[in-house]
């Protein structure tokens, strides 16, 4: 499946106003062409001209609506060049967003800025969210290599081999993944730049959580997990940590589950 790309109307409106031009066209100058058809021939004329309209619709349309309705089936573009369009609008739709803009201004990276900001926002996101961005990390990091599933959970600048994994990893995902973790990435930005009330555990639930895991993993394991998460942990330790933190947690009951991942994110 491909990436899923949301439509703009304006692509609706182009096509349908280009299909109906050239059908109309194919109507009024097939009969000119051949004045004595037979009433079944024109009638033939007519479906052609029909076709030709819808077939019209289809080849201009051939943007965001194409990949929305049809799932990029009909679509001249590669997929990895409906996810650049998808990163490209993303960037758009950040810098029209008035709050996010006014982060934006006295950064002279925004690309970092905005990384800055999903990052912190994490612990702002309300409950449900929380869990949303544990499926979406759980998916993406289980499909890259432990150096760019590393630069993906400090919120490091990715290197070109980087940005080529993880893009490789979302163009096999299922179709509507890229949506739902742009959606999430601009809610984690949007908490941080409103300010929203941080949700942070307290030291009676982190206590309770411990036994939690311990129970769920093994204690030599949830010991490793920790260590993992740990500021002098290598890559590969942190990596399998935060992996096994995003897809264990969510099956905990609550508040362990969201305890741990407002705690290790």
């Amino acid at each position: 499946m491909t990436p899923h790309v949301p439509l703009h109307s304006e692509d609706y409106v182009v096509a349908a106003i280009f299909s109906i031009i050239v059908g109309v066209n194919a109507l009024v100058l097939f009969p000119r062409v051949v004045p004595s058809l037979h009433r079944r021939l024109k009638r033939a004329a007519l479906i052609t001209g029909a076709i030709v309209s819808v077939l019209t619709f289809m080849i201009v349309i051939e943007t965001r609506a194409m990949d929305h309705l049809f799932g990029g089936y009909f679509s001249f573009k590669t997929p990895l060049e409906r996810l650049h369009e998808h990163f490209a609008e993303f960037d758009e739709k950040m810098a029209r967003d008035p709050e996010i803009r006014r982060a934006l201004e006295s950064s002279y990276d925004w690309g970092m800025k905005l990384r800055t900001l999903n990052r912190l926002g994490v612990e702002r996101l309300d409950d449900a969210t929380l869990r949303r961005r544990a499926r979406v990390m759980s998916l993406l990091l289980s499909r890259v290599s432990e150096h760019a599933c590393a630069t993906i959970v400090k919120g490091s600048s990715p290197t070109a081999s980087d940005q080529a994994e993880i893009e490789e990893a979302l163009l096999r995902l299922e179709a509507g993944f890229v949506a739902e973790w742009m959606q999430v990435l601009h809610e984690s930005m949007l908490a941080e730049v409103r300010e929203l009330p941080k949700n942070a555990p307290t030291d009676e639930e982190r206590i309770a959580a411990g036994p939690a895991l311990e129970a769920k993993l093994g204690k030599d394991t949830a010991r490793r997990l920790i260590a993992g998460l740990s500021e002098g942990a290598s890559d590969s330790e942190r990596c399998w940590a935060m992996k096994t933190i995003y897809a264990v947690a969510p099956t905990l009951p609550e508040p362990h589950a969201t305890v741990l991942l407002r705690d290790f994110r």
